[in-house]
């Protein structure tokens, strides 16, 4: 500056002297800030630190590192990617592996279903609470156990028992679990038996117990050995006899051998109480069968149980296969440890798995399959996993399958277009419906939420990051949340949630037309009709809406007017094709917008009418779908199936249904859809496209089925560009229940009702006496568990049939298999008769006389009188079982069954012959057991005493029995006869006259 002696450097080249210059160096900071901050004023490249370059030095930036929260309320003041740091470790949520610090990765977390961001949220790992009632030796004579105890798990909750004995290895046997409570009952062989049960939770954490329980021989010297099969054999015919021996220490009257509920035919031997048996020929089914043999002398039995393995001859056997493998070949994985599970399957039976060289124990060699559930751990510093899977049969086949798992702990990131200050920061916003748009970075994304929502994504411009757009409704005067949830392939997560308020008392809101609209272009301009809903607490603003070119620009503008809260107003559009944004704007007297709301629309010529999904089924956030359905898509024009991609993923751990039979197993061998504990974590579910004629609706069936009470994720694309991604749930597991009806000779009971009381659902029994309820249900009708009654032929709709009902406990989502029931067949030679109380009457030709005359009678219909059929039933055709002791050679049954009675009534019974002689009758004035049946308990027992009078038998003091089902009688031991005459007397409760009879029993 030659001519001002007061400069002469002006260091910035800015045409102000140094001396005169607020900023010497020309860098946007004053020389006065840059003294106090420490930066030279004369030096450009000397600057005010300012890290997120927001032209605000750090020292006086309320947000250093830019990332949208305040310094006073970031963690990591100085890192723009973290700002929390949950359990204070020094690690921001974001990369912390264990956010909430509880010892659990996230991973871990997310997998077992618990929150990674509360501490006190844990995953299960903890084994239910078992308890078995009684001794942990017991000792007993009788050839089967009943167990009772309690069972409970403060996780998941209880999954299933299971209850197993060495003496009958791989036959699991059946748990009645009712609450907290669980029953069971095992067979006994002589000597010792240790029974193992184990309870399972539903996070697959399991808890055993064992009782060792010493059966003696029985002191009654009856001997039963079976010749042949032996125990455990396995055979290769089905058909099959059963042999042996029968020894009684004493002649007896009675002699009998069951085989499975079916008469032997006994042969004498040198020894006069010596007998040889043979079965009748049984069918045996493929794989494990257990028969039962019991003997009979007179009054006393034993039993028997052999296990018998029918293996099929087979000229030749597939190699073992690998079926549900989890995780999938090329699967990511989230964290370091995870669990490999699956099933192995091998017709020739297991010799020998391997993983990894090392050899999985076998349950028992020659299984056909494996569960295979083994925990797995990365090693440190290692980007994933390797493994082979190695199976040889019996047959000397052998499979191998090697696997790779890459290791992805890197959570997705949310980046919004507007930023928004997460909790527990308030958004003050101006715009009602508020965009939510954004970029998500992420190279495997499974899903991405808003507020629950999926919402679809778009790819973006660079590789692994993707477009999101929708909108969120705000209320006035209150806050609205909005969380942001995204997914990865691995199972990472990453959740976002903010706090949303409109600024103004007012809010504005399109109604039409709807995002996205599409205007066809023929050629003049179109006029539109738009319309908004309106909130205005102060009555003064004015609405109006605004037609914006791509630029900005305004190309229409009117007042929307309307006598209620919807405004409404013409618009006209160009007729040019583009997009166009719609504004709806609140204005103030000064003209100010003090809300808006934003939609966009777009003109099109015929030919730029773009390929588009109409719906697809099942629906986004569909619950219940059936597990077996075809997906299908509908478009909105005829579209080329070569350019449609289409993507289904399945998430579901936990039980389901699946065929395990090889391709050409035949009918004898296949064991059909087996219920097997799957994992499978965002597992590609592989399937077929077919479109329909027209070219306009595709369906997509899946090659497998999908798991039950699985997330199902589904992405679409058409021509590289993604249309849709929904999820949606596939329904809970069925309830299924299955039984079969017999009747006293056991043969199949045909065409009779069976009816679920309380559920009013009803079904017949097929021609092989069989019935099922729950097969083809909706997911609607589905069986919840508890405790039902079973109706056999309610209101004897078959009239060759008897009607009964049975207590059954279900437990839902699993087959409950109810086993053999009997229904009395009647002899309808014999005639029905009315029965009513305060009468006596003579049944069956005199045999069966009955006084009623101090008595009322209900009948299950809740009638006072009916008409009854009464028929005596052999021992062998009792559908109960009976107290030892007092084992009656034939009861009278009367049908219908559940007749109550109230009130005193007596009984007179004929003696019958048996075997053509009285010579097994004790002299008059003996006394005899009279039994009939507990249907609480649902077995025969001593009911009263009866005195023999002349070949009848006259009960004697009161019949503590409430219903006329079943009554007979049943010879008293000596020891028994003193007990019995003492209740004839009065002198004993019938609680006192049964414990008598169980202190005999147990002494003998």
């Amino acid at each position: 500056f030659p001519l001002d002696p007061s400069e002469s450097k002006d260091t910035d080249g800015d045409g102000i002297g140094d001396n005169a210059d607020p900023d010497r160096d020309g860098d946007g900071y004053s020389n006065e800030e840059e003294i106090q901050l420490g930066s030279d004023p004369d030096d450009a490249s000397s600057k005010p630190a300012d890290l997120d370059s927001d032209g605000i030095p750090d020292a006086r930036d309320d947000d250093i590192d830019g990332d949208g929260v305040a310094n006073a309320d970031d963690a990591f003041p100085r890192d723009p990617t973290e700002s929390h740091d949950l359990d204070k470790d020094g690690i921001g949520d974001n990369s912390d592996p264990d956010i909430d610090g509880d010892g659990f990765s996230n991973a871990e977390e997310a997998a077992a279903g618990s929150d990674p961001r509360d501490a006190a949220s844990v995953p299960d790992r903890e084994g239910p609470e078992l308890v078995i009632d009684g001794p942990d030796v017991i000792n007993v004579n009788e050839d089967s156990v009943s167990l009772r105890g309690s069972v409970s798990d403060a996780g998941k909750g209880v999954d299933r028992l299971v209850l197993a004995s060495d003496r009958f290895p791989g036959t699991p046997f059946a748990v009645t679990l009712q609450g907290s409570q669980w029953t069971a009952s095992v067979p006994l062989l002589e000597g010792t038996n240790l029974l193992t049960l184990t309870a399972y939770d539903k996070a697959g954490n399991s808890t055993q117990r064992t009782r060792t329980v010493e059966r003696q021989p029985a002191a009654s010297d009856i001997g039963l050995v079976i010749t042949f099969p032996a125990q455990s054999a396995t055979v290769k015919e089905a058909a099959l006899v059963v042999r042996g021996t029968l020894r009684s220490d004493r002649p007896a009257q009675r002699l009998e051998v069951l085989v499975n509920g079916q008469a032997a035919t006994l042969a004498p031997t040198a020894q006069a109480t010596e007998f040889t048996f043979q079965s009748a020929t049984l069918t045996l089914q493929p794989g494990p069968n257990t028969l039962t043999i019991q003997g009979w002398v007179d009054q006393r039995s034993v039993q028997r149980s052999v296990l018998v393995t029918y293996q099929p001859p087979q000229t030749s056997f597939a190699p073992p296969r690998f079926d549900n493998l989890s995780p999938q070949d090329g699967a990511q994985l989230s964290g370091s440890g995870f669990v490999f599970s699956g099933q192995i399957v091998a017709e020739a039976g297991l010799e020998r798995v391997s993983l990894n060289g090392r050899n999985l124990a076998l349950r028992q060699p020659g299984m056909q399959v494996l569960d295979l559930r083994e925990p797995l751990t990365v090693p440190a510093g290692q980007p994933g996993f390797e493994a082979e899977l190695v199976a040889r049969d019996l047959a000397g086949q052998e499979t191998r399958r090697r696997l790779r798992w890459t290791l992805d702990q890197q959570p997705p990131q949310i980046i919004l277009d507007q930023p928004l200050v997460e909790l527990p920061a308030q958004n003050r916003v101006s715009e009602h419906p508020y965009p939510v748009r954004g970029t998500l970075r992420e190279s495997n994304p499974a899903s991405f939420q808003v507020n629950g929502q999926d919402v679809t994504l778009e790819p973006a411009a660079q590789a692994g990051e993707f477009r999101f757009a929708t909108q969120l409704s705000l209320p006035i005067g209150k806050p609205a949340s909005l969380v942001l949830e995204a997914r990865d392939q691995a199972g990472n997560q990453l959740r976002r949630e903010y706090s949303l308020e409109l600024s103004a008392q007012a809010a504005i809101a399109w109604v039409l037309p709807t995002e996205g609209t599409e205007l066809l272009d023929l050629g003049q301009p179109i006029a539109l009709q738009v319309a908004a809903r309106i909130e205005d607490l102060t009555g003064q603003l004015v609405p109006r809406a605004l037609l914006l070119s791509a630029d900005g620009g305004t190309l229409a503008d009117a007042v929307l007017t309307g006598d209620t809260t919807l405004k409404s107003a013409m618009l006209q559009v160009p007729a040019q094709s583009g997009q166009y944004r719609l504004l709806a704007v609140l204005q103030n007297g000064s003209q100010q917008v003090v809300a808006q709301s934003s939609r966009t629309i777009s003109v099109v010529t015929p030919q730029q009418v773009p390929v588009a999904l109409e719906r697809i089924a099942p629906a986004n956030g569909e619950n219940g779908a059936d597990p077996n359905e075809f997906i299908s898509l509908y478009f909105n024009q005829a579209i080329d199936i070569s350019k449609l991609d289409l993507k289904v993923f399945e998430t579901a751990n936990g039980k389901t249904y699946v065929d395990l039979d090889a391709l050409g197993t035949s009918e004898l061998e296949a064991k059909g859809y087996q219920l097997v504990d799957v994992n499978r974590n965002y597992q590609a579910v592989p399937g077929k496209l077919a479109e329909l004629p027209g070219s306009q609706v595709v369906a997509f069936y899946p090659e497998r089925d999908i798991a039950y009470n699985a997330e199902v994720s589904v992405e679409v694309r058409y021509d590289g560009q993604e249309l849709e991604r929904i999820r949606y749930r596939t329904r809970p597991l069925p309830t299924f229940i299955a039984g079969v009806l017999l009747d006293q000779l056991q043969q199949p009971v045909p065409n009779v009702e069976v009816r679920i009381e309380g559920l009013e659902r009803s079904t017949r029994t097929n021609r092989d006496g069989a019935f099922n309820f729950g097969y083809g249900d909706s997911a609607e009708r589905n069986i919840p568990g508890g405790r039902y009654t079973l109706l056999l032929n309610p209101d004897q709709g078959n009239r060759g049939y008897g009607s009964d009902s049975r207590e059954i406990s279900i437990q839902q989502g699993v087959r409950n298999e109810l086993g053999h029931l009997q229904l009395a067949q009647l002899n309808m030679t014999l005639p029905y008769v009315p029965l009513r109380g305060g009468r006596t009457y003579s049944l069956v030709d005199g045999e069966y006389k009955l006084d009623l005359s101090n008595a009322t009678l209900q009948f299950p219909d809740g009638r006072q009188e009916g008409d009854v059929h009464v028929q005596m039933l052999q021992f062998s055709e009792l559908p109960y079982p009976v107290e030892p002791l007092a084992m009656p050679y034939w009861m009278y049954a009367i049908q219908p069954a559940g007749i109550t009675v109230q009130g005193e009534f007596s009984l007179d019974l004929a003696a019958l012959k048996l075997g053509d002689s009285y010579e097994y009758l004790p002299e008059n004035g003996g006394y005899v057991a009279i039994v009939g049946f507990d249907r609480e308990a649902r077995r025969v027992v001593p009911v009263g005493a009866g005195v023999i009078d002349n070949l009848r038998i006259r009960s004697q003091g009161p019949l503590a029995v409430d219903n006329l089902d079943l009554i007979g009688f049943a010879l008293a031991d000596a020891q028994l006869q003193e007990a019995l005459k003492a209740y004839a007397d009065g002198g004993l409760n019938l609680r006192q006259l049964q414990a008598e009879f169980y202190r005999v029993n147990q002494s003998r």
